[in-house]
């Protein structure tokens, strides 16, 4: 590496990469060390299939429908319509960094982001179940 090149390197790691970021790229580890890609390749690579977001969207319409039982966040209970609402919400805010219908699950549908509890789903009977449970077990049932 000529004189000129490490003088252009370390001009490149403290003005020209930030630079580029806040342009719509980010840098990515690769065998060489840290590349550029345009941000939306990163996105389009982390997207969901069709498959699987039609998985989800199947997942949401079938929580709405259900009649016997409620959700329960933080404490609080709602009804299978509000559940879907919050749960659609969830999968707008994060599909961008998910590729599956399980890992929507296990990353958003889990437990609270604020508090840290798990959320739960509760039966008609009184019984309960975790959410996740639930709705793996409602997803399982949906076909790909």
């Amino acid at each position: 590496m000529n004189k000129l090149s490490r003088v252009f390197s370390c001009a490149a790691r403290w003005c020209v990469v930030p630079a580029l970021l806040m342009a719509g790229q980010v840098a990515v580890p690769g065998p060489e060390g840290m590349r550029l890609v345009p941000a939306w390749l990163t996105q389009a690579l982390a997207e969901p299939s069709p498959q699987e977001a039609r998985r989800v969207e199947t997942l949401l319409a079938r929580v709405q429908a259900r009649s016997d039982m409620s959700f329960i966040r933080n404490g609080s209970s709602h009804d299978a319509s509000q559940a879907a609402r919050f749960l659609r919400a969830k999968w707008d805010k994060a599909r961008g960094g998910l590729q599956t219908a399980e890992q929507f699950v296990e990353q958003e549908c889990t437990r609270s982001s604020t508090t840290g509890q798990a959320y739960k789903v509760r039966f008609k009977d009184g019984s309960e179940k975790p959410a996740r449970d639930f709705l793996l077990d409602e997803l399982r049932q949906v076909k790909g």
